[in-house]
């Protein structure tokens, strides 16, 4: 068995011009050899070509940056908006609720017919107006428009189908 360089060198399976089958394969089968004897013809120095090669991956860098940053700030605006429809969602819950806790109080009272059950129905439809005023606040054109078709199919189912 021989050791030293001669076989260190005979390792690496010489290919075509004395170059390992890698670097042929690279320089000879794909965009990159192409890439690489564009730039071997370019009539500058070999310190002058790896500057701009600097340059041009730290701008790739600078570029990709952006992109990410741009992506985070868009990720945070559908975050937030995410955030307000939850909030919407927690306050037309709340009116839903609030509104058959003052239909059950307004039953209470009239079959109990005292003073707390008054008391209670007006905390609720308190607390009914509040949240649906809220809910008006930051509500859209269609969410209202619906909002107001929900509430009138719930009076009517309400008095019983009375207008």
């Amino acid at each position: 068995m021989t050791t030293g360089p001669a076989s260190a060198a005979g390792s690496e399976a010489p290919g075509r011009d004395g170059l390992n089958r890698g670097v042929a394969f690279l320089l000879t089968r794909t965009p990159l050899g192409r890439l690489v004897g564009w730039v071997a013809r370019v009539p500058a120095s070999v310190h002058i070509k790896l500057l701009f090669a600097f340059l041009v991956i730290t701008a790739l860098f600078i570029a990709m940056a952006g992109v990410s940053l741009d992506t985070i700030v868009r990720t945070a605006r559908q975050s937030l908006k995410m955030h307000e429809a939850h909030e919407r969602v927690e306050w037309s819950q709340q009116i839903d609720h609030a509104l058959a806790r003052q239909m059950h109080f307004t039953a209470l009272a009239l079959v109990l017919r005292d003073e707390d059950s008054v008391s209670r129905i007006l905390r609720e439809n308190n607390r009914f107006n509040a949240t649906l005023a809220r809910r008006e606040m930051v509500a859209t054109e269609e969410e209202l428009e619906r909002g107001v078709e929900i509430l009138a199919t719930a009076l009517e189912d309400a008095v019983g189908g009375e207008p």
